[in-house]
């Protein structure tokens, strides 16, 4: 009889055992288990996840590199909104006088700026008021990323000191943030639709660099840009734009349009 107690208490203890195991694994479902995707553990300092806590948003938060969301406003950055909708890009299309075929070959290229100049006394020290004076000549450029000596291209004989209004528009084709820069030798500001955004005026002899973060809705904004220089001084006009915190580039041809008329 005591090999077989021996065995019933053997037995008894084996089954014991067994369904202790097992309530303690359906207690704890996650017992025993290792995670890998580091996604899982939330993307908060505290651990908490946003979103629904799913790993997708945590994987979407993570992957994030921006320095600032897309399209995002930021707290105290001012808000523009044209008056007038967008032109619809064609960039793909032959309206950067390529020469390409189609409807439009042969036409006048709509893209870049107008730019009406003055001669100026040698001692002006800030931008005058161009609405008074008459101009000695126009010319059109395609862009404003000059750097030169002497006279800005285009420019002969007006004399040593030189004012020129560029007219047109600046195209946008998506809600951003815009870091708007003007680099220039003596006197610049930038206006849209009218209001002052980027002063840059002054008579600095080497070139100098203002810039000015505005959110700007899609549409086509009215685009006026005053300088002055010096011929004794190196000539320098650069604008250029920075969109979402990205770095600072030309503004392209393809956003500037010359006025209709």
């Amino acid at each position: 009889m005591i090999p077989s107690k021996a065995f019933l208490l053997a037995s008894l203890s084996l089954v014991v055992g067994c369904s202790f195991n097992s309530n303690n694994q359906t207690n704890n479902p996650d017992a025993g288990k290792v995670s890998y995707d580091a996604g899982d553990q939330g993307d908060g300092a505290d651990g908490q996840s946003g979103g629904d806590g799913s790993s997708a948003d945590r994987r979407r938060g993570r992957d994030s590199v921006a320095t600032r969301g897309a399209g995002v406003k930021r707290k105290g950055v001012q808000k523009l909104a044209a008056s007038k909708p967008p032109r619809e890009d064609d960039s793909a299309g032959d309206g950067g006088g390529d020469g390409g075929g189609g409807d439009d070959a042969g036409a006048a290229d709509p893209h870049g700026l107008l730019a009406s100049y003055f001669k100026l006394e040698d001692s002006t020290e800030a931008l005058p008021d161009f609405s008074t004076l008459t101009a000695a000549g126009t010319l059109e450029v395609a862009d404003l990323n000059v750097q030169a000596r002497g006279t800005f291209p285009g420019i002969e004989g007006v004399g040593d000191t030189v004012g020129i209004r560029f007219e047109g528009s600046l195209n946008v084709l998506q809600d951003a943030e815009y870091n708007l820069c003007l680099n220039s030798s003596a006197g610049a500001v930038l206006s849209l639709d009218g209001t002052e955004i980027v002063n840059n005026d002054g008579n600095h002899a080497s070139a100098n660099q203002t810039c000015e973060a505005v959110f700007m809705a899609p549409g086509e904004y009215q685009l006026n840009i005053d300088y002055f220089y010096h011929a004794a001084d190196s000539i320098t006009l650069e604008f250029t734009w920075g969109v979402d915190g990205g770095d600072p580039e030309p503004v392209p041809n393809s956003a500037l349009f010359k006025p209709a008329t």
